[in-house]
């Protein structure tokens, strides 16, 4: 049976850990649940529930869908975790991976522990300071510390959006979402994800595995905050992280967008410029060699986890794409409502349910 989002969060409200996660005691958090059930936060392949102990939080990360526990999967963030604490970055928050550690429906879990990084998501941390341009120009400037940091450690991210970008209150830029994050000793030969479409390069593929991967998001993150520090209003004050400025054809047509035109009447064309010529390059790594000429000195990622392996985390799962003017490869991903989840899990476990509804 297909264990769901309600399946996990009744077996961590019963504390069905098979394991100590070596961060000591801890009660979970319970302030924003539904159906009195501990507070979470849905990734498409993982479930975040936060653990408080005496001294601080702790976000545990536990798999959603099959293919995330695979353990081609599991060996890839084990080695990322053992990477980041090696290099002691300060722009991800060590992680560990811990297996079997939680039992679900007589199937045991593993389950990545991280501290909680107290701090806003990029997206309404921009919107609420839309009219403090020093922020936005401290913000600027973090985006460059991030992407040389990034580079010279030799590490990539084939994510970065508003959603997976925190911003503690000193400012700093804090990533996210570990499956995203690669290092020059630890990549694949073929991506198996694409990012946001509304802020990675439209013609970016599968087998664009970096170097740079985080070049062309970051510097078209950094071109709509000189905009927004010109215009406030070109931000909403709630914005979506999955289209926050531009959508899917602004980036894939950039000739005929209202709102690249409305970018080209507010801002220095030393701003857009690099951006639009990037657009124009006939592939990502063209694009990214425009706007980073020394990318070409970055190693290319060397391959331990091959793509046969690495695609099973594009398997189907409870995920449904949400049609709207997007790109075919870059579906919109929303997961389903918490309360139909409890309702197809009650089904199956009273009446067995078809394998269809499960």
């Amino acid at each position: 049976m297909t264990i769901t989002a309600a399946d996990i969060l009744q077996a961590v409200d019963e504390g069905s850990w098979n394991t100590d996660l070596g961060i000591g005691s801890f009660t979970i958090d319970y302030s924003s649940g539904h159906f009195d059930m501990p507070s979470f936060r849905m990734g498409a392949s993982w479930m975040v529930v936060i653990a408080i102990t005496k001294s601080k939080k702790y976000a545990i990360r536990i798999p959603k869908l099959e293919s995330a526990k695979k353990p081609h999967a599991l060996d890839k963030l084990e080695r990322m975790g053992e990477i980041i604490e090696e290099k002691n970055v300060e722009w991800f928050p060590e992680f560990q991976l811990i297996r079997d550690a939680l039992s679900v429906n007589g199937e045991d879990l593993p389950v990545l522990v991280m501290p909680f990084v107290e701090g806003s998501n990029l997206s309404q941390y921009i919107a609420d300071n839309r009219n403090e341009p020093d922020k936005l120009y401290e913000l600027i400037a973090n985006f460059v510390l991030l992407e040389n940091e990034l580079l010279r450690e030799g590490f990539d991210h084939g994510d970065v959006s508003v959603r997976n970008i925190l911003v503690e209150d000193s400012g700093k830029l804090v990533l996210i979402d570990p499956d995203a994050l690669f290092h020059s000793t630890c990549g694949v030969n073929t991506s198996p994800e694409l990012g946001c479409s509304s802020i990675n390069h439209p013609l970016r593929t599968s087998n664009d595995v970096g170097p740079g991967l985080c070049i062309f998001p970051i510097r078209l993150l950094t071109m709509i905050l000189h905009v927004i520090i010109q215009d406030s209003s070109m931000i909403a004050k709630k914005p979506d992280p999955q289209a926050f400025f531009f959508d899917d054809v602004d980036l894939q047509k950039p000739a005929t967008s209202e709102k690249f035109d409305q970018v080209k009447s507010l801002i220095d064309a030393k701003y857009y410029s690099p951006i639009l010529s990037a657009l124009n390059a006939s592939t990502l790594m063209a694009a990214t060699e425009l706007l980073r000429p020394d990318i070409h000195r970055a190693s290319k990622p060397t391959v331990l986890f091959p793509i046969e392996e690495m695609m099973a985390l594009m398997s189907i799962s409870t995920i449904k794409p949400v049609k709207k003017r997007r790109v075919k490869h870059h579906p919109k991903m929303r997961p389903l409502p918490l309360s139909e989840e409890f309702r197809i899990s009650n089904r199956n476990k009273v009446g067995g349910g078809s394998e269809d509804d499960q």
